[in-house]
Protein backbone atom coordinates (compact mmCIF):
# COMPACT_ATOMS: atom_id res chain seq x y z
CA UNK A 1 0.00 0.00 0.00
CA UNK A 2 1.06 3.68 -1.02
CA UNK A 3 2.36 6.22 1.66
CA UNK A 4 0.52 9.10 0.95
CA UNK A 5 2.69 10.64 3.35
CA UNK A 6 5.81 9.95 1.50
CA UNK A 7 6.32 12.47 -0.71
CA UNK A 8 7.17 10.47 -3.70
CA UNK A 9 3.35 9.29 -3.54
CA UNK A 10 2.16 12.86 -3.70
CA UNK A 11 0.71 13.77 -7.20
CA UNK A 12 2.23 16.47 -8.99
CA UNK A 13 0.78 18.50 -12.23
CA UNK A 14 2.48 17.54 -15.66
CA UNK A 15 4.14 20.33 -17.66
CA UNK A 16 2.19 21.05 -20.91
CA UNK A 17 5.23 22.13 -22.53
CA UNK A 18 6.47 18.04 -23.16
CA UNK A 19 7.55 17.97 -27.18
CA UNK A 20 4.48 17.05 -29.52
CA UNK A 21 6.70 17.51 -33.03
CA UNK A 22 6.33 13.54 -33.34
CA UNK A 23 2.68 13.17 -32.78
CA UNK A 24 2.27 15.85 -35.69
CA UNK A 25 3.29 17.00 -39.35
CA UNK A 26 4.48 20.56 -38.62
CA UNK A 27 3.31 23.37 -39.75
CA UNK A 28 -0.56 23.12 -38.14
CA UNK A 29 -2.89 24.98 -40.22
CA UNK A 30 -5.85 26.17 -39.75
CA UNK A 31 -7.91 25.21 -42.56
CA UNK A 32 -11.22 26.71 -42.32
CA UNK A 33 -13.25 29.19 -39.56
CA UNK A 34 -17.23 28.54 -40.16
CA UNK A 35 -19.63 30.26 -38.52
CA UNK A 36 -22.90 28.85 -36.98
CA UNK A 37 -26.31 30.32 -37.24
CA UNK A 38 -26.77 33.25 -34.58
CA UNK A 39 -28.91 32.44 -31.97
CA UNK A 40 -31.71 34.50 -29.98
CA UNK A 41 -30.99 34.73 -26.16
CA UNK A 42 -33.21 37.55 -24.74
CA UNK A 43 -32.51 40.25 -26.54
CA UNK A 44 -29.43 39.92 -27.78
CA UNK A 45 -27.84 37.15 -30.10
CA UNK A 46 -24.87 34.48 -29.51
CA UNK A 47 -22.67 34.07 -32.36
CA UNK A 48 -20.26 31.17 -32.83
CA UNK A 49 -17.65 30.62 -34.94
CA UNK A 50 -15.78 27.11 -35.16
CA UNK A 51 -12.17 26.80 -36.21
CA UNK A 52 -10.60 23.62 -38.22
CA UNK A 53 -6.97 22.68 -37.36
CA UNK A 54 -5.21 20.25 -38.95
CA UNK A 55 -1.52 19.02 -39.37
CA UNK A 56 0.89 19.51 -42.86
CA UNK A 57 -0.37 16.14 -43.65
CA UNK A 58 -4.25 16.77 -43.16
CA UNK A 59 -4.57 14.80 -40.07
CA UNK A 60 -6.79 16.32 -37.16
CA UNK A 61 -5.31 17.94 -34.50
CA UNK A 62 -6.95 16.92 -30.87
CA UNK A 63 -6.06 18.78 -27.64
CA UNK A 64 -4.21 21.82 -29.00
CA UNK A 65 -4.80 25.12 -27.50
CA UNK A 66 -6.37 28.18 -30.20
CA UNK A 67 -6.43 31.75 -28.94
CA UNK A 68 -8.52 33.98 -30.92
CA UNK A 69 -10.44 37.26 -30.69
CA UNK A 70 -13.58 38.21 -31.88
CA UNK A 71 -14.52 41.94 -32.51
CA UNK A 72 -18.45 42.97 -32.15
CA UNK A 73 -20.52 45.62 -32.14
CA UNK A 74 -19.99 47.15 -28.30
CA UNK A 75 -16.88 45.02 -27.47
CA UNK A 76 -13.80 42.64 -28.09
CA UNK A 77 -12.85 38.99 -26.18
CA UNK A 78 -9.69 37.54 -26.77
CA UNK A 79 -9.88 33.96 -25.71
CA UNK A 80 -8.84 30.29 -25.70
CA UNK A 81 -10.32 27.09 -26.93
CA UNK A 82 -8.77 23.64 -26.90
CA UNK A 83 -9.46 21.40 -30.14
CA UNK A 84 -11.40 18.38 -29.38
CA UNK A 85 -10.90 14.62 -31.08
CA UNK A 86 -12.25 15.84 -34.75
CA UNK A 87 -9.70 19.04 -34.39
CA UNK A 88 -12.35 22.17 -33.60
CA UNK A 89 -12.16 24.95 -31.29
CA UNK A 90 -15.43 26.91 -30.86
CA UNK A 91 -15.55 30.25 -29.36
CA UNK A 92 -19.05 32.33 -28.50
CA UNK A 93 -19.80 35.50 -27.94
CA UNK A 94 -23.29 36.99 -26.98
CA UNK A 95 -24.33 40.49 -27.78
CA UNK A 96 -26.86 42.68 -29.76
CA UNK A 97 -26.87 42.55 -33.52
CA UNK A 98 -24.35 43.47 -35.57
CA UNK A 99 -20.94 42.18 -37.59
CA UNK A 100 -18.75 39.80 -34.98
CA UNK A 101 -15.17 39.42 -36.53
CA UNK A 102 -13.19 35.90 -35.27
CA UNK A 103 -9.61 35.86 -36.01
CA UNK A 104 -7.02 33.24 -34.88
CA UNK A 105 -4.19 34.71 -32.96
CA UNK A 106 -2.03 31.89 -31.69
CA UNK A 107 -1.82 27.73 -31.95
CA UNK A 108 -0.59 25.99 -29.38
CA UNK A 109 1.10 29.02 -28.08
CA UNK A 110 4.25 28.89 -29.69
CA UNK A 111 5.37 25.25 -29.36
CA UNK A 112 4.26 24.01 -32.44
CA UNK A 113 4.98 25.44 -35.58
CA UNK A 114 1.85 27.25 -36.92
CA UNK A 115 1.64 28.73 -40.67
CA UNK A 116 -0.98 31.90 -39.82
CA UNK A 117 0.02 32.65 -44.19
CA UNK A 118 -1.41 29.46 -45.54
CA UNK A 119 -4.39 29.18 -42.95
CA UNK A 120 -8.12 30.80 -43.58
CA UNK A 121 -8.06 32.09 -39.66
CA UNK A 122 -10.60 34.71 -40.16
CA UNK A 123 -14.33 34.95 -40.30
CA UNK A 124 -16.98 37.07 -40.34
CA UNK A 125 -21.11 37.60 -39.72
CA UNK A 126 -23.07 40.25 -40.00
Amino acid sequence: MLDPADPANVPRPVPDDLPRDSLFSQPLRVTRVTVRDPEPVGDEWRVAFVVFLRDAEGRTCPDIAVDATIRGPHRTASGQATTDLMGRATFRMVGPAGTYELAVDDVAAGALSWDPQNSGAEATIA
